[in-house]
Parts: C-alpha cells; sequence; structure tokens
C-alpha cells in the first residue's frame, strides 16, 4: 500500500512540476539536422585513406576535343572567374538582403507558432499559474474542511475516476 501511495505521489509531483514549469518540445528540423550533421561526419570518418579526394588533385576543365559539346564551359565563364561590375555587386546585394530579411520574417514567425503551443509564451504562463494556484487553493481548502491530506484527495480522485477500486482501500490500481 505505501509503495502505490508513493508511486501516486510521484505521478501527482510530476505532474505539479509540468504544470509549475511548462512542458517544451524539441522542434524536429533542430533533431533532423543534427542527425544529418552526425551521420556525415560518421561516414566521413569511415571512409578509408585511399577513397578520400586527394588536396593536389584540382578538379581544372579539359576542353572536349570538338567544341559543339553544350556541357563544356570556357575558363572565363566559370562563375568563380566571372567579374561583376559595382552596380551588379550593389543589386545582388540588395536582392540578398530582401530575401535575408523575408527568411528571418518568416523563422521568426514559424518560431512563435511554435512557441504558442510548447513554449514559454506570457498568454501560457498566466493560464499555468492561474491553474496551479486554483488546484493548490482547493486542495488546501478541502484539507482544512475535511481533514483529508493532498495524497488522500489524489487517491479520492483516482477513485472517482476509475483508476482505483472503490471497494479496495489498500490502494491497489483496479485494472
Amino acid at each position: 500500500m505505501a509503495a502505490q501511495r508513493n508511486i501516486i505521489l510521484t505521478i501527482f509531483a510530476a505532474l505539479l512540476f509540468v504544470s509549475a514549469n511548462g512542458f517544451h518540445v524539441a522542434s524536429t528540423s533542430s533533431l533532423t539536422h543534427k542527425f544529418a550533421r552526425s551521420s556525415l561526419t560518421t561516414r566521413w570518418s569511415e571512409t578509408s585513406a585511399s577513397e578520400k579526394p586527394a588536396a593536389s588533385e584540382a578538379s581544372t576543365p579539359v576542353p572536349p576535343e570538338d567544341d559543339d559539346s553544350d556541357d563544356y564551359i570556357p575558363v572565363d565563364q566559370i562563375p568563380g572567374k566571372i567579374e561583376f561590375s559595382q552596380e551588379e555587386l550593389a543589386r545582388q546585394d540588395e536582392v540578398l538582403n530582401r530575401m535575408a530579411a523575408e527568411y528571418r520574417k518568416e523563422s521568426v514567425a514559424v518560431a512563435q507558432e511554435e512557441a504558442r503551443f510548447f513554449g514559454w509564451t506570457e498568454k501560457a504562463e498566466i493560464i499555468n499559474g492561474r491553474m496551479a494556484m486554483i488546484g493548490i487553493t482547493s486542495g488546501v481548502w478541502v484539507q482544512l474542511v475535511t481533514g483529508k491530506t493532498i495524497p488522500q484527495q489524489v487517491m479520492d480522485l483516482l477513485q472517482v475516476l476509475g483508476f482505483v477500486s472503490l471497494g479496495n482501500q489498500s490502494g491497489e490500481l483496479g485494472f
């Protein structure tokens, strides 16, 4: 009976802790990134030295025999070799800054939406605090009126909900 009461008290304490401290679920995207990063590093470390590319092996474009090939890019048109004017660089910078601002707004909106349900928001903290105070106040009030302690009240609640049989006062779970 004491062991079952201790289990019930532990569950009750855990529920109080979760209700007092909030409940946070990790974002699945961060877990996916961590998994992908770890699997890539593991895969790279497992390859043998002969499979890894040597540092001296630089990939230089070799012109094909016939110049009619569509997949050949002349050296002066390789993206790293092209020189842009200051106007083109300024335009690219402006476009990239605009895209970064849009992405930042979108990521903040997604984070706020996730936080509404699982995170620490002002509304959730207010509701959580009020519910905790109502629960503690009603528990203390019932203890003053009936003389039953809070663990006894929890046992009564479990009996009413049907988790513990009513006829068995020893506290065994009635599944």
